[in-house]
């Protein structure tokens, strides 16, 4: 009886040996296709996923009339970056539109010529320092507010004054002896014509007030012991007057750029002193703001 219960075991075991080497061939085959068949759904998923993706990314026809083509920045020398283009278009529509409060600048570049543009000025008032003040020692128009002493701050008290004539049109331009006193920053130099324009505002909302950039001063100049002025103060003053334009309700027009020379000083042949206009540069000044403004 012993033996018989040891031999049961065996017949058992080889009875499953033989139910999986009958068996095993189809288990394998099954496996294989099951193996096959998910990888062909996962790579037919995948394949639709791209085109569903690129159908999506594909712009409709309102988005394309909405697009504007701009090319590939490159570095190549001569041709220009898409931040540049971009910079351009804006630069173009703001030349085109001009609104108040918006920038002007004179055209060209500085140089004698007669003066023309007289009558444009007959109902206008110029106050400012002593670049303003050498329009009537000059003898080039005689509707002038201001001394060669003014500041910015002090400039304020002279616009009863200015509006005695109810002028359509008020030029400004003062910040040289504010940047050689030292006495104030750029921002205050700003602020404080922003008040002027609010205290001529207040006597005649409908004048129009154009303020003008301080003109430079050469490198020679700045270099002197016996001045502080330095071009960097005007430059900086100058590009925050321009942007207290719109909220200021006053217009900027650029005149320093046109005396410039490419180092960004005053052009040598401009001046006699390093900071004044020579009575000959007078004309070129009027008439181009003249041609700015109208």
């Amino acid at each position: 009886m012993s033996n018989d219960k040891e031999t049961k075991p065996e017949i058992k075991l080889n009875r499953k040996m033989r139910m999986w080497n009958k068996y095993k061939i189809f288990c394998i085959i099954a496996a294989v296709i099951l193996v096959v068949v998910i990888v062909v759904v996962a790579a037919v998923k995948g394949i639709t996923g791209g085109k569903n993706k690129q159908v999506a990314e594909k712009p409709t026809p309102s988005q394309k009339q909405s697009q504007t083509y701009v090319p590939e920045a490159t570095t190549a020398a001569g041709v220009t970056t898409a931040a540049e283009q971009t910079t351009k278009q804006e630069e173009t529509t703001t030349t085109q539109a001009a609104p108040s409060g918006s920038g002007l600048k004179l055209s060209g570049s500085a140089e004698a010529v007669e003066f023309t543009k007289k009558d444009y000025y007959s109902d206008s008032v110029f106050m400012g320092d002593s670049v303003i003040s050498g329009i009537e020692s000059y003898g080039y128009l005689d509707n002038v507010v201001g001394n060669v002493n003014a500041t910015s701050g002090k400039l304020e008290s002279y616009v009863s004054e200015a509006m005695k004539s109810n002028p359509s049109k008020v030029f400004i331009m003062v910040g040289h002896n504010d940047a050689n006193y030292g006495t104030i920053k750029e921002e205050s130099l700003a602020s404080n014509i922003t008040d002027i324009v609010a205290a001529i505002h207040k006597k005649n909302s409908s004048t129009k007030v154009y303020v003008l950039s301080i003109t430079p001063i050469t490198s020679a100049y700045e270099k002197r012991t016996s001045t502080n002025v330095k071009q960097s103060y005007i430059d900086k003053a100058n590009s925050l007057i321009e942007e207290n334009a719109s909220s200021g309700k006053y217009t900027y027009v650029d005149v320093a750029s046109a005396y410039k020379d490419t180092n960004g000083y005053m052009k040598t042949d401009c001046t006699g002193n390093g900071i004044n206009l020579k009575n000959s540069y007078y004309p070129f000044l009027l008439n181009g703001i003249a041609e700015a403004v109208k």
